[in-house]
C-alpha cells in the first residue's frame, strides 16, 4: 500500500475520517500532493477521481505539486526523509492534472 509506505498511515484510516465528515455533513477541501513518479500520471488522477466522486459536500478539489524543501528539516531532526532523490513536481504538470480532475465529465 503505497500510503502506508509514504504516510505510515494505514488508508483505513483517511477512510475513517472521510467517514466521518460524511456522517457530520461537514464541508471538505481535498488537498493531494503530486509526486513525480509515484501519482503524476493521467491514469492514477482518473482512478483518484473515482475513488472521491461518491464522497459528498466536497468544497473543492486541490492537487498540490510536491516540493523537497523539508529534507534539510528531517536531517536536523535525524528522520528518514523517504522521498529524498525524488525531484521536485512541476508546476505545469500538476496543473494540467489539477484540470484534469475538477473538469465536470
Amino acid at each position: 500500500d503505497m500510503s502506508l509506505k509514504l504516510t505510515n498511515m494505514p488508508i483505513n484510516v483517511q477512510n475513517s475520517f472521510i467517514k466521518q465528515c460524511q456522517r457530520l455533513k461537514k464541508k471538505l477541501i481535498i488537498r493531494h500532493v503530486i509526486i513525480p513518479g509515484i501519482n503524476d500520471t493521467t491514469e492514477y488522477i482518473n482512478n483518484f477521481k473515482n475513488y472521491i466522486k461518491d464522497i459528498k459536500y466536497i468544497k473543492k478539489v486541490e492537487l498540490l505539486p510536491y516540493h523537497n524543501m523539508a529534507i534539510d528539516k528531517y536531517k536536523e531532526l535525524n528522520i528518514s526523509y523517504k522521498l529524498e532523490n525524488t525531484l521536485a513536481m512541476d508546476k505545469s504538470v500538476c496543473m494540467e492534472l489539477n484540470n484534469l480532475i475538477n473538469k465536470n465529465d
